[in-house]
């Protein structure tokens, strides 16, 4: 070391074992671990399974009932458009009923017999139902 380097220990690995005993009882033991962990590994997809069944069963529940709500919405938007329409067929047969009855009141106050005669005709004729 006249130079002032210093040396360098070299990295050694340690031999291997040539006995054939500790070479089996290693093997072994590798075998043991690799058992253990494709044991861990199936118990862990069989964990992540059941989990995904259990969630894909709750959303089918779910969907389900969505359909069903999705179901009865439709019902009552198609019910209330029936509704709407009869309600406009009334206001309008409201309507009607009402110049009618303006038509005849006027007739009624004019005072001339035709007019009161078909007054009476159009009031009987309502009244019986033939107007209907």
């Amino acid at each position: 070391m006249a130079s002032g380097r210093r040396r360098r220990k070299k990295r050694t690995t340690p031999s291997p074992p040539t006995d054939v005993e500790t070479l089996q009882k290693e093997l072994a033991d590798a075998r043991r671990r690799l058992d253990e962990a494709e044991a861990t590994k199936t118990r862990a997809i069989s964990r992540g399974t059941a989990r995904l069944r259990k969630e894909n069963e709750m959303l089918e529940v779910q969907l389900t009932q969505l359909v069903k709500e999705i179901g009865q919405l439709r019902f009552v938007v198609d019910r209330v458009n029936q509704l709407e329409g009869e309600l406009r067929a009334k206001e309008r047969r409201i309507s009607e009923a009402e110049a009618e009855t303006e038509r005849l009141s006027q007739a009624l106050k004019s005072g001339r017999p035709t007019a009161r005669a078909a007054a009476a005709a159009s009031q009987a004729a309502r009244l019986f139902g033939a107007g209907r």
